[in-house]
Formats: structure tokens, C-alpha cells, sequence
């Protein structure tokens, strides 16, 4: 955040980190942060390859001044089109934050990214670390996700308890900040007190990326009723398939539909 603050008064902006890593919501912290105010935050994703890319995008801030543009996927295209894009960045009225996975060096090294374009990124370059990289502050992480999603599901939850913080602590987290999110959604959308309680842990992957369930024998409450059973099958697999409700619902044999509707079940109950 220090060094997005430090960045936020340049016209060009790069930010770049694994997926997942929050990379829009500095953006958007960059974005909020502007004296005066810009009245747009604009959100584009380059699809090379296809007819007409490039100019499309060009086209879509046709006529716009006086905003934000999160812009991805300048890497994709070739290097004679990421020269002409990086002429016309340089003219743009708005501000521009580009974010990439890689640094503008390794993208350079790789040859993803051309020397015109690179000399651009690598002006103002921000790195976003991962979650791993910043596991002291999984927990604030944690409570800011249970209150957006105590929003969401009209839930009053306060905390978490110690053995699920601990589980969750030795967890990979590739898939980073959006992974937590969709992990928390998920708890929170299944409990039922002002606690996320232990019976989350067999939701949570091994550090391998499989869950328990797929290296061995997961033992499941008997005494729960139909519904509850279904519904903690449910959310294994999700949390198996990264939260994914196409492959979860291949893997239960129901349709999207159904899953979706199993899930909004449970909201409204």
C-alpha cells in the first residue's frame, strides 16, 4: 500500500503479482485515493489473438477523460502491436494501471513483453506479494471477509476458532486473497452460530491442494439430518473444485441449476 501511494500520483501505474493477489483492489485503493477525484474506474482484459483487438480496445476509451483504467493482458499481444499500444497509452487523458503476473523484467526475459512496451511498465512498477509472502495478516484478511459476507448472508458471525485460524495458517494458498474469499463465503454461508466452528476443517484442503476427502477417509456426522449431510457433501466438493460449481456439479452428477438452487436453499434456510 505504501508503495501504490507513492505510485498513485504517476499517470502510468504497473502492478503485477500471482493471481489472485488483490491486484484490482489496490487499483481500486489507487483509484479512491486520487485528489481530485476521477469520475471513472474502468476495467478492461485484453483477449489477443481475436480480430479487431486491438483496436477495441482503443475504441472502448474512445472520447473517456478524467478516469481510471485497470487494464490486463498487454502481454498477449505481439511485440509490433504492444509498440503501437504503448505510444497511445502515453497520450491517454486517464490514468492507466496495467497488472500482469510477472515483473516487466521476467516478462522481458521470456520474451513476453518488447523492449517499447517494457521501458513503459517498468517506470512505476508496484509487486503485490502473495498471501504466503504476508501470513502475519491472514487473520485481518480473515475478519474483513467474514464482514462482507455477514453482509452477503444477513449472518451476525464474530470470529473463528483457533483450530480452523491454525489449519488455515498452514494452507498454500494459490489461488491467494480470491481463494480466501471464496473459502470464508463458503463458511460463512454454512454456519449457524456466532462461530466458525471446527466441522469447517474437513473443508479445507491439505497443503498438496486435495482435500482430505481424496487421500483418505473423511468421517461425516451421521446424526446430522438428510439436508445437513447433502449440504456438507456439497461443500467439500466445492472446496475440492476451488469453489468451481461447474466442476463440482459434474463430480455430484447434477446439473448447475440444481447445485445452484441446493446452494440458495441454504441461504434462505
Amino acid at each position: 500500500m505504501e508503495q501504490a501511494k507513492k505510485a498513485a500520483a504517476e499517470h502510468l501505474i504497473t502492478l503485477y503479482g500471482e493471481e489472485g493477489t488483490g491486484k484490482k483492489y489496490i487499483a481500486g485503493a489507487i483509484h479512491g485515493s486520487l485528489e481530485p477525484k476521477n469520475d471513472w474506474f474502468i476495467e478492461l482484459t485484453v483477449k489477443a489473438g481475436t480480430p479487431g483487438a486491438l483496436s477495441r480496445l482503443t475504441d472502448a476509451l474512445s472520447g473517456i477523460e478524467n478516469g481510471t483504467v485497470y487494464l490486463k493482458g498487454l502481454e498477449k499481444f505481439d511485440e509490433l502491436s504492444q509498440a503501437a499500444i504503448s505510444r497511445w497509452l502515453e497520450r491517454q487523458p486517464n490514468k492507466v494501471i496495467m497488472s500482469f503476473k510477472e515483473s516487466p523484467e521476467a516478462m522481458l526475459d521470456k520474451g513476453a513483453v518488447g523492449q517499447e512496451l517494457y521501458e513503459l511498465i517498468s517506470k512505476h512498477p508496484v509487486y503485490i506479494p502473495s498471501l504466503r509472502e504476508r501470513m502475519e495478516d491472514l487473520d485481518e484478511y480473515i475478519r474483513y471477509f467474514i464482514g462482507k459476507c455477514n453482509e452477503k448472508y444477513g449472518k451476525q458471525i464474530v470470529g473463528i476458532r483457533d483450530d480452523v485460524l491454525e489449519r488455515m495458517s498452514e494452507y498454500a494458498w494459490k489461488g491467494n486473497l480470491e481463494e480466501l474469499e471464496q473459502m470464508i463465503d463458503s463458511f460463512v454461508r454454512i454456519s449457524k452460530g456466532h462461530y466458525i466452528e471446527n466441522d469447517v476443517l474437513s473443508l479445507i484442503p491439505s497443503d498438496t491442494g486435495k482435500s482430505a476427502s481424496r487421500s483418505g477417509t473423511v468421517e461425516i456426522d451421521i446424526h446430522q439430518t438428510l439436508e445437513e449431510i447433502e449440504q456438507e457433501i456439497i461443500q467439500r466438493v466445492l472446496a475440492e473444485e476451488k469453489m468451481n460449481q461447474s466442476r463440482a456439479a459434474k463430480r455430484l452428477g447434477i446439473t448447475r441449476a440444481t447445485l445452484w438452487r441446493k446452494l440458495k436453499e441454504t441461504k434462505n434456510g
